[in-house]
């Protein structure tokens, strides 16, 4: 990279800091810290949601899987579209109601004391599990692009400081920890939205690079030799392969579930909004955005098949940074790897504080005196912070490892998504449903999933079905454990069951979009921002878009 490209990234971390000084100017009270004072407004959650979600695993990843498979991976993308809806319709109005800080604790009040530990101690392992992804995909492309710009060659750079994957590594973790030790959720929520913007524009960069070059011929000549060399890659349904058509359905829809209803790492975001509707058009901006950062990660990979003919699928990992290295010039690079170092800094500084808000409010709650989780419990984060960040270095040198990265981290969800999602959706929707049968469905369940991956007996089973069976048995399990045990308490079934929520629906949704500071008469909002238009609007794109991508194929039997 040229010096130009070295101060556009100084420029950007600065502008970073200050956003983060700014935003945590005052004294953090314990809700400011972790809920960000219930503030946040819908531009800021749909922005925080997509850097959240857009980290450099997802950009450097999906221009792997684009190159390696086309736009079938774009079915996580838009399939989101449906578990958004279900969300902003159903479930995040009982959310916002029962007052909970954390997702593990609507466990702890709907089911008691051990589930919510053992679902506490899981979404800390699962978060830990993707924490290294972003962080090893975004150093190794960066010295991949600083070794291809030194002189001698990749095999000179690779001796360099500027040219080892650990020299990045040493400042993103770093950074991560700083600023989201300094400010919390708040912090968290500013800084995503600035980064958020400089990842759209970064892949605008990029895609326009890679869609221009004259192997590609625009986007018109992009989808002819595309249909001429390889047409499967334009088809996002498909009978076979690692998403079969009958998995987008069922799998892919259920991991999705857990992905954007449960992990606290975009729940924390919703969860902090100013009003229900704000968190409910903060998660549908998410949504459409989803279709533009679609575009803009998987365009890169399939474009790299045109550039790169000679290069090997098992090296789809690097096709984004080639493209960089050969088709961004200077100051403009500088801007993408800003784009790519806010992508990798927003997902980490998210999961490290969805990781320290569970670790503080779910575990050091239940071990210390009221009065110190009151006076110490920002404390208990930074130093859960500091300590994770640590356990990221080695986190980092496993993904390192670990060959075709989002591969792996799809892998890790479906392992946690099935018994977790059985245990939530059983809890919300069924009365009956006790901790008896919870605590088991939860165990046997995640048992199941990890040893499935494990054996080689279940491990060639395609992973989205591996989850839709564990959904199947934690269900199982914990309704029949349920039905031949005592009913829960009744007042395990305030604010955490549906039920609860339709019998006040009236009262909340007349406050839906009403400030809790707010003094006089209930708002609301003009019908351009009515969230049911936009959920209206959001699937009709999803309808059309799978129409255009081979929708059409499963209903004619792909004949």
């Amino acid at each position: 990279m040229a010096a130009v490209d070295y101060a556009v990234m100084v420029l950007f971390f600065v502008l970073l800091f200050g956003v983060s000084a700014w935003a945590s100017r005052r004294r953090a009270s314990k809700e400011q810290f972790f809920m960000a004072g219930h503030a946040l407004t819908w531009p800021f959650i749909g922005f925080a949601l997509i850097a959240i979600n857009v980290g450099a695993r997802y950009v450097i990843g999906f221009a792997g899987v684009g190159f390696r498979y086309g736009v079938l991976f774009g079915q996580y993308e838009v399939v989101s579209t449906l578990n958004l809806v279900v969300l902003v319709f159903i479930l995040l109005p009982l959310y916002r109601a029962s007052g909970i800080y954390t997702m593990p604790q609507l466990l702890r009040q709907r089911f008691g004391d051990s589930t919510h530990l053992i679902y506490s101690i899981v979404a800390i392992l699962a978060i830990f599990l993707t924490v290294p992804a972003g962080t090893c995909l975004l150093s190794k492309t960066l010295a991949q692009v600083a070794r291809a710009g030194q002189v001698g060659g990749p095999e000179a750079g690779a001796a360099t400081l500027a040219g080892n994957m650990w020299s990045y590594v040493a400042i993103i973790i770093p950074v991560c920890v700083l600023l989201q030790m300094w400010g919390g959720l708040r912090s968290v929520a500013y800084t995503d939205m600035i980064m958020g913007i400089v990842i759209l524009v970064g892949g605008v960069v990029v895609t326009h690079a890679a869609v221009t070059h004259e192997a590609v011929g625009g986007w018109a000549g992009l989808a002819q030799k595309i249909r001429a060399t390889k047409p499967e890659l334009l088809y996002a349904f498909r009978e076979g392969g690692p998403i079969p058509w009958q998995a987008v359905f069922s799998g892919v829809f259920m991991i999705g579930l857990w992905f954007w209803c449960i992990d606290q790492t975009r729940m924390q975001m919703v969860l902090a909004s100013r009003t229900l509707n704000d968190g409910r058009r903060g998660a549908l901006l998410c949504a459409l955005l989803k279709y533009v950062t679609a575009v803009l990660v998987l365009a890169p990979g399939l474009c790299g098949r045109l550039i790169y003919p000679d290069l090997p699928e098992a090296k789809a990992d690097t096709v984004f940074g080639k493209l960089l290295a050969d088709l961004i010039g200077p100051g403009l690079l500088g801007l993408v790897v800003a784009g790519l170092a806010a992508a990798a800094i927003s997902t980490l500084m998210s999961l490290l504080n969805a990781a320290a808000t569970i670790f503080t409010n779910d575990v050091m709650k239940r071990v210390v005196s009221e009065e110190t989780f009151e006076r110490r419990a920002i404390l208990f984060s930074r130093i859960f912070v500091l300590v994770a960040g640590g356990l990221t270095f080695a986190g980092v040198a496993w993904y390192a490892q670990a060959g075709a990265v989002m591969t792996v981290l799809l892998k890790v969800y479906g392992l946690v998504a099935g018994p977790t999602l059985a245990v939530y959706l059983l809890g919300i929707f069924w009365r009956r449903a006790n901790a008896q049968g919870a605590v088991p469905a939860l165990l046997i369940g995640m048992v199941f999933s990890f040893g499935a991956e494990l054996t080689p007996q279940l491990g060639w089973i395609n992973h989205h079905y591996r989850a839709l069976i564990a959904f199947g048995l934690s269900s199982a399990i914990l309704v029949v454990v349920s039905v031949f045990t005592a009913a829960p308490d009744p007042s395990r079934l305030e604010r955490t069951t549906f039920a609860w929520y339709l019998s006040r629906r009236k009262e909340l949704e007349a406050l839906a979009a009403t400030p809790a500071d707010h003094e006089g008469e209930p708002l609301r909002d003009p019908w351009y921002l009515d969230w049911r238009l936009w959920s209206a609007c959001l699937v009709a794109l999803l309808l059309a878009t799978w129409w255009l991508f081979g929708l059409g194929r499963v209903l004619t039997g792909f004949g």
